[in-house]
């Protein structure tokens, strides 16, 4: 059965490229990297292209031979046209050529950091693009902004717009908590290592109590302050179902994740996914609660 999808954004690229394939009822084509890299050359400053490419070429661990000379007929070309500074062949660049090796992970890694130098600002229109391309591809990521451009898994979208992002724009006050958060969801990306994603999951839950609630307990030992945090304010049935759920998820996590001797390949793809959205649960019902508190 087709899944439904509600009120989630859609930029002119996506709808352009819906409305021509419906009406030759064609797929739309994978070009992910192809769009990426044409969308990324637009915003870059070429004035600062040594700079960004030195720095992309050490994180994905490259040697960078320098900046590559442009041809001498875009070099006159553009001089005559006054475009010197707001145009530039970035097809010919050493960064272009190093993004069409790069593939998966490694790939939105150097993405990540070249959008984030290129833009210090949120930028809807930007975001609405990009995910758009993210889409036509069906890639299982989208691209969010919490203080700073990152790549996070994206299952349902709307679902994610509130477990994901909002959870995360709430935890910018909860600093230790969010960084747990991001790099669980930016591991669970790679497949890798399942356990870790399952070990910062339930730290950066355990860092969002102690801070919320001011103490250094773990979190088998916060069900009387978050029982006291809640006070009346939350029906008896609704903090015995929430303790509840808390105290499967604690079991769950010694019993299995905690004193877990394997390489992480026991936890299945879906087990994990369950846990990161059990988890924002968890956050997102402090986070409306807070709110309404206040």
């Amino acid at each position: 059965m087709e899944r439904k999808i509600y009120n989630i954004k859609r930029g002119w690229l996506f709808k352009t490229k819906r409305d021509f394939a419906k009406r030759w009822n064609i797929e739309i084509e994978d070009r992910f990297y192809e769009r990426c890299i044409t969308l990324i050359g637009d915003i870059i400053n070429p004035k600062q292209l040594s700079e960004l490419e030195q720095k992309i070429f050490l994180i994905v661990g490259e040697i960078y031979k320098g900046e590559k000379k442009f041809s001498g007929v875009i070099s006159i070309f553009n001089h005559f046209n006054g475009l010197h500074d707001s145009y530039f062949a970035f097809h010919e660049t050493a960064l272009y050529s190093l993004l069409m090796q790069l593939k998966d992970v490694k790939f939105l890694e150097a993405l990540e950091n070249i959008i984030n130098f290129c833009k210090k600002d949120k930028d809807d229109e930007f975001l609405l693009t990009f995910n758009d391309i993210v889409l036509m591809s069906n890639k299982p990521f989208r691209l969010y902004y919490n203080d700073k451009y990152e790549f996070h898994p994206s299952n349902i979208e709307i679902f994610d717009q509130v477990l994901i992002n909002d959870v995360l724009e709430f935890l910018k006050d909860y600093p230790k908590a969010k960084k747990q958060l991001s790099e669980a969801l930016k591991i669970f990306i790679t497949k890798e290592n399942y356990r870790d994603v399952v070990d910062k999951t339930r730290l950066s839950l355990e860092l969002f109590l102690t801070q919320l609630l001011n103490n250094e307990k773990s979190l088998e030992n916060q069900k009387d302050e978050i029982l006291r945090y809640f006070g009346n304010l939350l029906d008896e049935n609704f903090k015995k179902m929430f303790l509840e759920i808390l105290n499967y998820y604690q079991r769950l996590n010694n019993n299995r994740a905690k004193h877990c001797k394997s390489n992480g390949q026991e936890f299945k793809d879906y087990e994990v996914e369950f846990l990161i959205y059990l988890v924002g649960n968890f956050l997102q019902l402090f986070m409306t609660f807070n709110k309404f508190k206040k």
